[in-house]
């Protein structure tokens, strides 16, 4: 029977990410053109436009923040958003200890708070309200 590398995936999603990820900015440039914006852009290395985007300290951060789906530049389907909640559950089943309470703390709050924002939800909405149950009654 193999064993679910629980332990290591719960110090992957909590450890810090490589610091200068962090403070990198990101070149806004390369996919833009003067043409698809109201002013142009110049292309010159020296010239370039930097942006700072919000960069997740951990990878629970990037979990979180695909659960509440908001405040980033990318929208993601219910699908993915379920998808986070079943890993939950099976992370909860898996593992124990410090690090597992401190992701609980961390993340109850927000699974509440979607929770009751979802009440009365349409059906994909709905979906995603089960699956933040399941994750809600495995942590309980």
């Amino acid at each position: 029977m193999k064993a679910f590398p629980g332990p290591l995936v719960l110090t992957a999603i909590t450890a810090l990410l490589v610091p200068d990820m962090l403070n990198s900015p990101i070149d806004a440039t390369s996919a833009s053109s003067g043409s698809d914006f109201g002013s142009p852009v110049a292309s010159t290395p020296s010239d370039r436009l930097h942006i700072r985007l919000p960069v997740p300290r951990h990878a629970l951060d990037m979990l979180i923040s695909t659960l509440k789906n908001v405040d980033n530049p990318v929208n993601f389907p219910v699908e993915v958003r379920v998808n986070v909640c079943s890993f939950l559950v099976q992370l909860c089943k898996h593992t124990s200890g410090e690090e597992l309470i401190n992701v609980k703390a961390t993340v109850q709050p927000v699974l509440e708070k979607l929770f009751e924002g979802l009440q009365g939800a349409q059906a994909k909405e709905e979906m995603l309200a089960k699956a933040i149950k399941r994750v809600l009654d495995a942590w309980s």
